[in-house]
């Protein structure tokens, strides 16, 4: 009856598969569809581990994708939404936090839930109950609009606007 699927931030390519998967199933299917966004679904792995977490995914290029999100009764609530730094505006940003993800493994001074108890990507599971439970929040999300959730553009935009500008100089 709901699709639910997981929108990023990540990697360019799997997004987009996954989306184009999901879109497919729903208008061919005519399910209903629920975007989640990644960082979101990976704070929702540690339940109140901490008062502030910060899950991070790879960004690449000496970076982290980030949202930052404080426990509130039986809940993280978003206080940073979803953007991209380098590991040490993270550190000088939440000294507070305790950070999940891909993070911790990748840049050992982010200081990281114990041994074995991280997780760098949210499971299916976690993304079909947040999906759920956002469906009955906030209703379903419109197929037809769903897009990657990019912070940045990727490398290929990138590379073709820095082509331009080198041309007009």
């Amino acid at each position: 009856d709901l699709l639910a699927v997981s929108i990023g931030p990540g990697f360019f390519t799997s997004l987009r598969v996954g989306l184009s998967l999901v879109k497919a199933l729903a208008f061919t299917l005519g399910t209903r569809v629920r975007a989640v966004p990644t960082l979101r679904a990976l704070a929702e792995e540690f339940p109140g581990i901490a008062p502030l977490l910060v899950p991070t995914v790879d960004a690449k290029k000496g970076e982290l994708y980030f949202a930052a999100f404080r426990w509130e009764g039986e809940r993280w609530r978003i206080v940073e939404p979803e953007s991209v730094a380098s590991p040490q505006a993270l550190l000088e940003r939440f000294p507070e936090a305790l950070f999940v993800g891909s993070g911790p493994r990748l840049y050992p001074d982010l200081p990281g839930p114990p041994p074995g108890c991280n997780r760098e990507t949210p499971s299916a599971r976690t993304v079909a109950r947040l999906g759920l439970r956002l469906f009955e929040e906030e209703g379903a999300s419109d197929p037809a609009r769903l897009e990657p959730l990019y912070i940045r553009p990727p490398d290929a935009v990138l590379k073709k606007q820095k082509g331009k500008e080198s041309g007009r100089a």
